[in-house]
């Protein structure tokens, strides 16, 4: 089967490696869907060829004022901070495979195999310079029409340089990502986003490709699992400081990546990249099909919206009974 995005892909992912039941009954239906006559699907909402907008574009929230616009590069990063940035559920049960343990055993193995290796992996990465985390981030006046971002110059706000076409749900809440912007005013850009990509760079890369070309394969496995979460750890340290230059609590401030559900198509990495002008900023490329390189990188725009919310954009058909 094909999954819509990386995240459904991780929720099939965890339902085929979960309980019988719940595998079979994902199964079956599967299997029904895939033989059922296809209808043409519905991309975008609208009514009469007028988009149905989700109720939060009338929302107008607070915009708030960045300490700069355009772009920074931050890589004197305390590796101690790093992995106080750390998931470890996700590095536990995704990365290292302990999605089906469960309990007292899940427990014992986070204790005797999963802390202790840990532990070393991150003694290594401060004496061995195994990660270089570096990430460059930016603010960018900004405004929303459409299913359209529109990111202006950020020395002059009414000079478009980039626009993210998203898509919309078809429904459910008919939200876009672009809902969370206001309204361009005067053809101005009177809002604000800030894009972020990180990388903890090639070295990581190479030394896992040593341990597999040496048959180590069960330690390649583990250090590549450390180093996706290390990429991941420091999008979220990149999050944290936009959160708090914006003086944003918590709860606000979401992080969209693409190949997510809320904006799934890869090829805008593109335009993040120009905007920030990343390959020059820490050394990141982008192949033909828009992955980033090295592996361990990511990049994400961030809506300051109180309303915004994770979300797929693809319409959601609940399971059915089997």
């Amino acid at each position: 089967m094909h999954a819509k995005d990386a995240f459904e892909g991780l929720q099939v992912m965890e339902t085929l490696t979960g309980d019988s039941a719940g595998r079979e009954k994902f199964i079956a239906q599967a299997k029904r869907e895939a033989l059922a006559p296809r209808a043409p699907q519905q991309t975008a909402a609208s009514t009469n060829g007028a988009i149905q907008y989700s109720a939060v574009k009338s929302d107008r929230a607070t915009v708030p004022k960045p300490p700069f616009f355009g772009s920074r590069v931050v890589g004197d990063i305390d590796l101690a901070t790093l992995w106080s940035c750390f998931d470890l559920r996700s590095l536990y049960r995704l990365s290292w495979g302990a999605a089906n343990t469960k309990g007292d055993a899940f427990e014992k193995l986070v204790k005797e195999e999963f802390e202790p290796r840990l532990r070393r992996y991150e003694a290594l990465a401060a004496s061995d310079e195994l990660l270089e985390p570096r990430f460059v981030y930016g603010y960018f006046p900004a405004a929303g029409t459409g299913n359209d971002a529109i990111i202006y110059d950020p020395n002059d706000p009414a000079r478009e340089i980039a626009r993210f076409p998203f898509t919309r749900q078809a429904g459910g809440e008919h939200l876009s990502l672009a809902d969370y912007l206001r309204e361009p005013e005067n053809g101005r850009g009177v809002d604000v986003v800030a894009l972020q990509i990180v990388t903890v760079g090639s070295r990581v890369s190479e030394r896992i490709a040593e341990l597999h070309a040496a048959g180590e394969y069960s330690e390649s496995y583990f250090l590549h699992g450390f180093s996706v979460q290390s990429a991941e750890a420091l999008a979220e340290y990149a999050h944290r400081l936009i959160r708090k230059e914006l003086g944003l609590p918590e709860d606000r401030g979401k992080r969209y990546s693409w190949g997510y559900g809320a904006c799934p198509e890869l090829s805008q990495h593109e335009i993040a990249f120009r905007l920030l002008d990343a390959t020059n900023a820490i050394g990141v490329k982008l192949t033909e099909a828009f992955q980033i390189v090295p592996e361990q990188s990511t990049a994400a725009i961030i809506m300051h919206h109180p309303k915004a919310a994770y979300f797929n954009a693809a319409a959601v058909r609940e399971l059915e009974p089997a």
